[in-house]
């Protein structure tokens, strides 16, 4: 695993520590599963890159549901028009100091249904859920 790679899964992994996150682990005695916690991540930073990693099971973007996209398109949607109001007022903006970023619960919502939007999967540092596979159901 290279050094970029390592800090990639390690950013993830940290936004997923609420959401209960399952993970392919490569030790035998807990049947290579385990549940993120916050031990995990602390092993991972300090864990030779050369050694096998946890991989956390993650949903493609591809597998969202139309339920789920509407859900999503929603919650964007009413983010959309609270950073309106806010630009309106002069509640938010760079000039005064004051930043916001309007994606955190969009994240946040992409990090408890277990998507990867980060590109994890196809770097193999992710394993896809399937339905064989599915830990979250």
């Amino acid at each position: 695993m290279t050094k970029d790679d390592h800090e990639l899964l390690l950013k993830d992994l940290c936004a997923r520590l609420p959401y209960y996150t399952e993970l392919w682990s490569p030790v035998p005695d807990n049947n290579n599963w385990a549940v993120l916690t916050p031990v995990v991540i602390g092993n991972l930073m300090n864990a030779d890159l050369s050694l096998p990693q946890v991989k956390p099971y993650l949903r493609p973007l591809s597998s969202m549901t139309e339920e789920e996209k509407k859900e999503l398109l929603s919650l964007i949607d009413s983010e959309t028009k609270e950073v309106i109001e806010q630009l309106k007022s002069g509640a938010c903006g760079v000039m005064e100091g004051k930043y916001h970023f309007n994606s955190l619960k969009e994240l946040d919502w992409l990090n408890a249904k277990q998507f990867d939007f980060r590109g994890l999967i196809p770097k193999n540092l992710a394993i896809e859920v399937t339905e064989d596979n599915n830990p979250y159901s």
